[in-house]
C-alpha cells in the first residue's frame, strides 16, 4: 500500500526544480506592480522604487560615517579588530582595541547628513540591549580577560564640510533601559 502512496504522490514545483536542475537556481517570484511601488529609473539604468533608492543612500551614508569613525579612532591610537561584527540578530558597527592593548571597545556609530541633526539620540532602549547583549556574548565566546566598553560616536556629515564628531565613551552599560511601552 505504501508504494502507490508514494505513486501517487505529486512533488511540489520547486522539489521538481531542484531534482531536475541542481546547479539552476529557481524562478524568483514576480513581483505585482501597484500604485504604491512605481518604479523609476536609476542612473544606472536599473529600474528601482524611490524608497529603495532612499534606502541605498542611507546605507551609502552609515558607511561612509562608519569609515570617518573608524579612521578617527585610528588617529587617537585605536586598533580595529572587526568592522560589522555581527552575532545572532545583533550587530556592532566597530570593535576595537585601545592603544593600551587593555580595553575592547564595540563602537556604535550613528550618521546624520543634517547638521542640526543629534544623531546620539538614535540609540534607543532596544539598540542599548542589542549592545549590552552583543558585549556578553562576545565576552563569554572569546573568553575575555580584558574589560569591555560601549562607546557611541555621533558623525554629522553635512555636503560640503568635514565631519564633525561627538564621541560618548562608556555610553551603554551593563544595565541596558527597560523596555519603554509607547514611542
Amino acid at each position: 500500500m505504501a508504494p502507490r502512496l508514494r505513486e501517487r504522490f505529486v512533488p511540489s514545483l520547486r522539489a521538481r526544480l531542484c531534482a531536475r536542475h541542481p546547479l539552476q537556481p529557481l524562478p524568483l517570484r514576480k513581483r505585482r506592480l501597484t500604485k504604491r511601488t512605481r518604479l523609476s529609473p536609476s542612473p544606472g539604468g536599473v529600474l528601482a522604487s524611490p524608497s529603495m533608492a532612499r534606502d541605498q543612500l542611507q546605507a551609502e551614508l552609515a558607511r561612509a560615517g562608519e569609515d570617518a569613525a573608524r579612521v578617527y579612532l585610528e588617529a587617537r591610537g585605536y586598533e580595529l579588530c572587526a568592522q560589522n561584527l555581527r552575532i545572532g540578530c545583533d550587530e556592532a558597527d566597530l570593535v576595537m582595541r585601545t592603544a593600551s592593548g587593555e580595553t575592547l571597545v564595540i563602537v556604535e556609530v550613528k550618521t546624520r547628513s543634517n547638521p542640526q541633526a543629534r544623531p546620539e539620540e538614535r540609540v534607543d532602549a532596544s539598540k542599548e540591549r542589542s549592545l549590552v547583549r552583543l558585549a556578553r556574548t562576545l565576552a563569554h565566546r572569546g573568553r575575555l580577560t580584558t574589560p569591555l566598553r560601549i562607546d557611541v560616536i555621533a558623525v554629522s556629515m553635512a555636503p560640503n564640510c568635514p565631519p564633525t564628531f561627538h564621541w560618548f565613551q562608556n555610553a551603554v552599560t551593563g544595565e541596558a533601559r527597560p523596555h519603554s511601552r509607547g514611542r
